[in-house]
């Protein structure tokens, strides 16, 4: 750009010196073909002058051209490089007699210039005085005092000089960029070309209208690549930029400046860039504020302070737009990290046939647009994390966004008086989102867990907790019947809220396996069942859990164990995750030989009303069992065999189901 603006001014003093070489008694078709020749020799591209072109005292020398245009470059996809209603040169002849260029006017009226980069990675505005044009006679002189007019730029200085409605069209093919700005509007102030430069502008890009005002130490230093200082302040009704510090310009530039950036909605910043993020909740209000160094398309932030809705960050922030997903990265300490605002919340359902409300994930659809929006590479240490109703404490986090996939890794986290670490990705280059974890907690207070996790108030304990998941979904109830994985709990020194099993397996064990079908007990003057006797109770124990699997949504266990100072229960069954129900069995003894009554207990029933109570199903098996198979030696003296049993588990496994289930 240093390189345009050069040639630009070069090009502006040549026609400022053809038009004082032209006598002004000459008719001015007379000498427009030696102007068209002149700017050809110049800048290697065709000059074409529709319209008028004037010369005349108005007080000072006035200079016009009317409908013009400036070819392109060859392989330029526009035809031509600059085109414009009018252009209006004004000059103070008396500065000439000091040896001085005075250029009181310079007006561009509706101009519409291309800029590109082009696919070989030569830029249009690197003009070819060296060209010869094809009408070129024989002997024509080709020095076109380039020199001269470059050696004359510091002799020249400026008054009232504005661009009126221009149109911009920016095109970078090897960044695969195109980008066009319209209703430009400029006024300078530029008195030399080594003194200070101010530009106050407006200007429309993507439908959105940004003001501006643009001081430079020196406009000089830009062409030199010398270093400057500079400002900017850029307004609009989607982002504020205030910016202070010092330039330099040349092939690269580079910014050093302290920066302060507001976005009063980054949802309507999204959507403005043309990726818009769906929720209505969140992406509001964003500032950082910091020193800047920019460097071609890479900004960083150092000593950055930002907020973002009611978060609150310091650190480092590095900001790549040279793709059209830009990418975000650094290093931040928050106050809190609230994801709450941004997830969807699940409503409880209306339908409701009894006193328990119908259970059901929720069917929203996953809004994962944020993801979509750009790449992130950050580490966070937060003192607070919120997420869905979890409530974590001091962690350590990175994330990564990349191709549409998040994938963090959580270092440390304090959750509920425990511990944890673990990874997680959320991928949603599919339509329905992949989720990945592998978590390890230690010492988690259970009970506040499990209220976050399921709103349930069921359970108390310290805990130790693993687990590796996956699944996939348009929505979270999809998720919840598509998981599958493993795992381990061990809860300690707690209690098992919603029944007393050691006052249930005692009314269960006075009666005979015939007699637990109707087996009651008289408490306070009312008869009541086992279930009953045991509900609206708790159950302390010492230690609690199991390993399990998960498929389908639905996690097995087959080594549950509870264990108190009265009882030891060894169990089985299953839990579904994605109906919210709870299919178990516990048997008195951990192993099989350990004793006690036969009979069995039954957890049953959605998460929101679990009973338990007698298993009666394998009361009745084995009752039938004993009747029906009786006890028969085999001849020779073999050993024992239950003759008939197996028909006798087909009939019964026909009315019950699979023994064991």
């Amino acid at each position: 750009m240093a390189k345009a603006l050069k040639y630009f001014i070069d090009a502006l003093v040549l026609l400022v010196v053809l038009a004082l070489a032209m006598p002004l008694f000459i008719p001015a078709d007379a000498y427009k073909d030696q102007i068209v020749a002149a700017v050809e020799r110049s800048t290697g591209r065709t000059l074409t002058i529709n319209g008028d072109l004037d010369l005349r005292f108005r007080p000072g020398l006035e200079f016009s051209i009317q409908d013009a245009t400036l070819s392109n470059a060859p392989g330029a996809t526009a035809p031509l490089m600059a085109q414009m209603d009018s252009m209006t040169i004004g000059v103070d002849w008396r500065a000439l007699f000091s040896r001085k260029i005075t250029i009181t006017k310079f007006i561009l009226e509706d101009p519409v210039i291309s800029l590109e980069i082009m696919k070989n990675g030569k830029a249009n505005w690197e003009f070819m005085p060296d060209a010869q044009p094809a009408a070129q006679e024989d002997g024509e002189a080709n020095d076109t005092g380039s020199d001269t007019v470059t050696g004359s730029l510091d002799a020249l200085s400026f008054g009232d000089l504005q661009i009126v409605n221009g149109q911009l069209t920016w095109r970078n093919h090897l960044a695969g960029q195109t980008y066009e700005i319209s209703n430009v509007n400029l006024k300078i102030e530029l008195p030399d070309l080594k003194g200070p430069v101010k530009i106050a502008g407006d200007l429309i890009y993507n439908s959105e209208n940004f003001d501006f005002d643009l001081a430079l130490g020196s406009l000089e230093a830009i062409t030199s690549g010398a270093q400057t200082t500079f400002g900017l302040d850029l307004k609009s009704q989607l982002i504020k930029a205030k910016l202070d510090g010092t330039l330099t310009g040349g092939q690269d530039t580079t910014i050093k400046s302290h920066a302060r950036v507001d976005v009063p909605s980054v949802r309507k910043l999204a959507a403005w860039t043309g990726t818009p993020i769906a929720s209505e909740k969140g992406f509001g209000p964003f500032t950082v504020e910091g020193d800047l160094n920019a460097a071609g398309p890479i900004y960083s932030f150092t000593e950055a302070k930002v907020t973002f809705d009611d978060m609150k960050a310091d650190g480092t922030l590095k900001f790549n737009t040279a793709n059209t997903k830009p990418v975000v990265s650094g290093t931040l300490t928050v106050d809190k990290i609230d994801l709450r605002p941004y997830m969807t919340e699940t409503e409880a359902t209306d339908e409701d046939s009894g006193d328990k409300e119908e259970l059901k994930w929720d069917d929203t659809p996953i809004d994962a647009s944020g993801l979509r929006a750009l790449d992130v590479d950050f580490t966070l240490k937060a003192n607070a994390f919120y997420f869905q109703g979890y409530e974590i404490g001091n962690t350590e986090l990175s994330i990564r966004v990349h191709n549409n996939m998040l994938t963090a890794t959580l270092d440390k986290m304090d959750l509920y008086k425990g511990t944890g670490k673990g990874t997680v990705t959320f991928n949603v280059n599919e339509p329905a989102a992949r989720v990945d974890a592998n978590f390890t907690f230690v010492g988690i207070q259970a009970g506040s867990l499990v209220q976050a996790a399921a709103d349930r108030d069921v359970v108390e304990g310290i805990g130790d907790f693993k687990f590796a998941i996956k699944t996939g979904g348009k929505s979270q109830n999809e998720m919840m019947h598509g998981l599958s994985g493993n795992g381990a709990l061990t809860l300690r020194d707690g209690k098992l809220k919603g029944v007393n099993l050691n006052r249930m397996l005692q009314v269960i064990s006075a009666f005979t396996p015939d007699q637990a079908a109707d087996a009651t007990a008289t408490q306070e003057g009312e008869t009541q069942t086992a279930a009953q006797i045991g509900s609206g109770k708790s159950t302390d124990f010492v230690e609690m859990g199991g390993t399990f699997i998960i498929t389908g949504g639905v996690l097995r266990t087959k080594d549950f164990a509870l264990i108190n100072d009265a009882l030891s229960l060894s169990g089985q069954g299953q839990v579904g995750i994605g109906k919210q129900t709870i299919n178990m069995k516990l048997a008195p003894g951990r192993r099989a030989d350990d004793g006690g009554t036969r009979l069995k207990m039954k957890v049953h029933g959605p998460w929101n009303d679990i009973h338990y109570g007698p298993d009666f199903e394998d009361v009745i098996k084995g009752g039938l069992r004993d009747i029906l198979s009786g006890d028969r030696k085999k001849e020779d003296g073999q050993a024992d065999k239950d003759i008939g049993g197996e028909i006798v588990d087909q009939l019964l496994d026909s009315i019950f189901g699979p023994k064991g289930n």
